[in-house]
């Protein structure tokens, strides 16, 4: 979120900078492959946006917080920035403060918490719309804004964690219902699960096995073979 407008001297109304802020409004920088600046595209929404996803197409996936109305938005634009669709969220993501005013820390705090849930994953020419630590549905959406929306079929005990992206499967990393969210990895509080695409069920657990540590996390999936990682 930015201004094309020069710096001048502060004021009512205006930013730190000197910049008035109507003036301010949503930007996607554009940067050829080495680097340089080629220009940027401005998005026609009041509110913050949050994620970016680009499609092989061209057309991008934002989302964003509505502060206005507290809710999530999602919104599939064409090259130019021009939104082309608006994707309605599950029904499940309902206002994240309540009552208290949309101006108030307590809904500041909410609103950053919930839009740090959300994580988009490409999928083939897709885009994998899901939140972490929740087992709400995942929606799965095209570059027409088509929008499939798979129930999470989570292991019975389990609470979904993470998505791990795959070339012809979905694999989730589940975490146990008893355990903390920042619960150290082990093979008694965390498990992989491969996930059908059809219907996000369960086709079969990853047996993790050998000596020294096990890996904390999947990385990706290429080919049957898993690239794992450990945050040391």
């Amino acid at each position: 979120r930015g201004s094309k407008d020069l710096p001048g001297p502060a004021g009512p109304g205006k930013s730190p900078a000197g910049i008035a802020w109507s003036s301010y409004h949503n930007y996607i920088a554009e940067f050829s492959r080495d680097g340089s600046y080629k220009g940027s595209v401005q998005i026609p929404v009041s509110y913050d946006l949050e994620h970016l996803a680009i499609f092989p197409s061209g057309e991008l996936l934002v989302s964003g917080y509505d502060q206005l109305n507290s809710t999530v938005r999602l919104l599939l634009l064409d090259s130019s920035g021009e939104i082309s669709r608006t994707i309605d969220m599950p029904a499940s993501i309902t206002p994240v403060a309540g009552d208290e005013p949309s101006d108030s820390v307590v809904a500041a705090r909410a609103k950053t918490k919930l839009m740090g849930t959300f994580v988009f994953t490409p999928y083939n020419e897709d885009i994998l719309v899901w939140r972490r630590n929740n087992n709400d549905p995942i929606l799965e959406v095209n570059s027409a804004g088509r929008v499939r929306e798979v129930p999470l079929q989570a292991p019975p005990g389990f609470v979904f964690v993470e998505l791990i992206p795959s070339s012809d499967r979905w694999v989730g990393h589940f975490r146990r219902q008893s355990a903390l969210e920042d619960s150290p990895f082990t093979s008694a509080t965390y498990a992989y699960f491969e996930l059908r695409p059809q219907d996000a069920s369960i086709s079969s657990k990853l047996l993790i096995s050998g000596d020294g540590d096990l890996p904390q996390y999947l990385a990706c999936e290429s080919n049957g073979t898993y690239l794992s990682y450990k945050l040391d």
